[in-house]
C-alpha cells in the first residue's frame, strides 16, 4: 500500500457556488441560464459582474450555496481526518459563543424596549443617506456619460441632492432588487419615524436652517413576493385631538394602534406619506383654494 492521501487534497463532498439571495440564480455573472458560478479554489480569481459590490461595503453581500455530490466521496476516513480549528475548542471551554449571544440578546432587548421598532431594522436616515450617495459613472462599466463639450463618453459622478423641502413628502422604499437575472423582494425592516422626520441634514439650499419636521399620515404596504402579493394601507384621520389610524385591507376598514402594527409596517412598507406640521405660507394660499 502507498501513502495515505492528505485530507486537504481529497475531494470534498460538495461544490460551492455563488448565488443570489434566494439561491435561484447566479450571483456572480449575468448569463441567463447560470445557476451559480463555482467558487474558485486556492488563489484562483473569480470575475464578478459589474455593479455587484457597488454602494456601501457594509451592505454588500455575496451568497454561497453548497451542492452536495455523490455520498460515496464522503467517506468515514475523510471525516476522521478533519480537525476543528483551535478556536472551536476555546469557545467550548469558555462558553464564549453562548455568552456573546446572550450579550447580544440583552443589548437588543435594552435597545428596543419601548422603541416600538423591529429588531435588526434599518433607520430611514440610512436609506436617505444611500439615496444621496454619489454614484460613479464609469466608461469601463458601460455607464459613462457623453460630454457636451468634447462629445466623448467620459467618467463622471452623479449625485442627487435636495434643494428645498416640500410640504408633502412621498418616500418610495426600494423593496424590489434586480440580482442580474431577475427581481427579488426585500423585506428588510425599516425604522419609520411617525412624528419627527427632519430633512435638514440632506438639504443643500438656503432653506435648510428653517426646515420643519414631518409627521407620517399614510403608508402603503406590499405583502408577498415577486410572483404574487397583496396590498394594504394605513391612513391617519386627523379630525380629532389625536390622529385616528385606520387600516384598509380590501373592503375591510378597521381602527388600529400603530404600536401593534409596527412589525408589518416596518417590513412591508412600500410607500410612506409625510406632511409638514406647518405648511409654507405660499402653499397655504394654494391649498385653501381647494377647500
Amino acid at each position: 500500500g502507498g501513502e495515505a492521501t492528505p485530507p486537504e487534497e481529497r475531494q470534498v463532498p460538495f461544490v460551492a457556488r455563488i448565488v443570489n439571495a434566494s439561491g435561484t440564480a447566479c450571483g456572480a455573472c449575468d448569463r441567463r441560464n447560470c445557476t451559480g458560478c463555482l467558487l474558485p479554489k486556492g488563489s484562483a480569481r473569480l470575475r464578478l459582474r459589474a455593479g455587484l459590490l457597488t454602494g456601501a461595503v457594509s451592505t454588500a453581500k455575496i451568497y454561497l450555496a453548497l451542492d452536495w455530490v455523490d455520498s460515496a466521496v464522503y467517506d468515514q476516513e475523510y471525516v476522521d481526518c478533519v480537525a476543528d480549528d483551535a478556536s472551536v475548542a476555546r469557545a467550548n471551554a469558555t462558553g464564549d459563543w453562548q455568552d456573546r449571544d446572550d450579550a447580544k440578546s440583552e443589548t437588543s432587548a435594552a435597545h428596543h424596549e419601548g422603541s416600538s421598532q423591529a429588531a435588526g431594522s434599518v433607520p430611514i436616515s440610512a436609506c436617505i443617506d444611500a439615496f444621496a450617495q454619489p454614484e460613479e459613472m464609469k466608461v469601463e462599466m458601460g455607464n459613462g456619460v457623453k460630454c457636451e463639450t468634447c462629445n466623448e463618453v467620459v467618467d463622471a459622478v452623479k449625485k442627487l441632492e435636495v434643494w428645498r423641502e416640500p410640504d408633502v413628502l412621498i418616500v418610495h422604499i426600494k423593496r424590489f432588487h434586480f440580482s442580474g437575472v431577475h427581481y427579488e423582494k426585500l423585506n428588510t425592516p425599516i425604522e419609520i419615524p411617525w412624528r419627527e422626520l427632519n430633512l435638514r441634514p440632506w438639504i443643500v439650499g438656503p432653506s435648510a436652517a428653517n426646515s420643519a419636521p414631518y409627521e407620517l399620515y399614510g403608508v402603503a404596504c406590499h405583502l408577498g413576493g415577486m410572483s404574487g402579493g397583496h396590498y394594504t394601507s394605513y391612513c391617519a384621520n386627523s379630525e380629532g385631538k389625536e390622529p385616528l389610524w385606520l387600516k384598509f385591507n380590501d373592503e375591510s376598514v378597521t381602527s388600529v394602534s400603530l404600536n401593534k402594527e409596527v412589525d408589518e409596517i416596518s417590513r412591508q412598507s412600500y410607500v410612506l406619506f409625510y406632511r409638514k406640521r406647518a405648511f409654507s405660507s405660499s402653499n397655504l394660499i394654494n391649498y385653501s383654494s381647494l377647500l
